[in-house]
Parts: structure tokens; C-alpha cells; sequence
């Protein structure tokens, strides 16, 4: 208990040197606090570094390495301090992995969605049809209509959704549809030049 009080409180005091964690972990899809990720981050860090030191200690205990035996806590803060480091990097990476999904399954699904729309179905109805099939973008599509399903409106879910997610031309893409539907303007229209532009990228 105490140990876990004190990974909270480390988490606590550290929050302001990871400023962008906050958004990191919110478009990596980590459902976690910035306090207690990073607690969790200096606990897996300590865990790592305590077996490291012990193993250089003993190794030179076993040798007879003065040296070594005097080095080994630099090793322990070393490999601390590293395990820390790659930790708090987690949802940046997993934020880029997810940016790369998107971005390379973005233009199918909208041209998808412009297919249908043409057509003549709503662009709910639409959106429906592309949650299958293209992976993140599918995801995503399930969570706004979700969003709409729970009493927001389209605007407000495509919001939400802008904000949540880390790629630039996913997040340009759902402004342009969101300022179309806002101002009333033809959303097939728009959608084909944002599709256009977004493959010619």
C-alpha cells in the first residue's frame, strides 16, 4: 500500500514533465489517467531495474570484480531510468500505429461512404455499412455512431471524434464534413474533394 501511494504520488509530481501525455493516451485509446499511467510507468521501471542490479552485483561478488560491484546501483538507475523512459513512450508509439491504420484505410472507407451516399442512403446509414471492413476506420466509425446512438448530434459526434484521434488528414477530413453539414452545403460534394485530395496525398 505504501509502495503504491508512492508510485501514485511520483505519478502526480511528474504529470507536468509529460505534457503531452494527456492526449497521447486518449488517441493511443488508453483508457488511463496521466497520474496513474505514469505511476505504473515508475513501478514497471523499479521492477525491471531491482533484478538487473542484483544480477551485475552478484555476477561480480562471483568474479571478484571490485569495480563492477561498486558500479552496479549506476546500472540499477541506468536501466531504471531507461525502463522509465521507453514506458511513458508506449502511447506515443501506439498513437503513430494508429495514425498509420488509419491513414492508409481512410480513403476506402470514404469512398465508400460517397458510393452509398450518391445512391441516395443517409449518411448514418451509410457510415453503418463501413463499420466493417476497414479496420481502425471501422472502429472508429462504431464509436460515432455510438456517440449519436447515446443522444449527440452527427456534429458533435464527428467532434468528438476529431479530437480523439491523432491523424491529420482523418481530423481534416471529418472538419470538412462537419463545416458541410453545418452550413448545409452537399456533403457528396465535399466528401469526393476530401476523398481526392487525400489519395493524391
Amino acid at each position: 500500500m505504501i509502495a503504491k501511494n508512492l508510485f501514485l504520488f511520483l505519478g502526480e509530481k511528474s504529470h507536468n514533465f509529460f505534457p503531452k501525455l494527456e492526449r497521447q493516451l486518449k488517441t493511443a485509446r488508453m483508457d488511463r489517467e496521466p497520474e496513474d499511467y505514469l505511476a505504473e510507468c515508475f513501478n514497471k521501471a523499479l521492477k525491471l531495474s531491482l533484478p538487473i542490479t542484483a544480477a551485475i552485483y552478484l555476477t561480480s561478488l562471483s568474479i571478484g570484480g571490485y569495480i563492477f560491484t561498486l558500479l552496479s546501483p549506476v546500472f540499477g538507475i541506468i536501466s531504471f531510468v531507461m525502463g522509465f523512459l521507453t514506458f511513458t513512450s508506449i502511447p506515443n508509439i501506439r498513437t503513430k500505429r494508429r495514425t498509420r491504420k488509419l491513414e492508409k484505410e481512410l480513403p476506402y472507407a470514404l469512398r465508400d461512404i460517397l458510393i452509398q451516399i450518391r445512391s441516395g442512403i443517409p449518411l448514418y446509414e451509410a457510415m453503418q455499412s463501413a463499420t466493417t471492413g476497414y479496420g481502425e476506420m471501422s472502429e472508429e466509425f462504431q464509436r460515432i455512431l455510438s456517440d449519436i446512438d447515446g443522444g449527440n448530434s452527427m456534429v458533435k459526434a464527428f467532434e468528438l471524434s476529431i479530437v480523439r484521434n491523432p491523424s491529420e488528414r482523418y481530423r481534416r477530413a471529418m472538419w470538412q464534413l462537419t463545416n458541410s453539414i453545418k452550413s448545409g452545403t452537399d456533403i457528396s460534394s465535399t466528401m469526393e474533394s476530401v476523398t481526392d485530395s487525400i489519395i493524391k496525398e
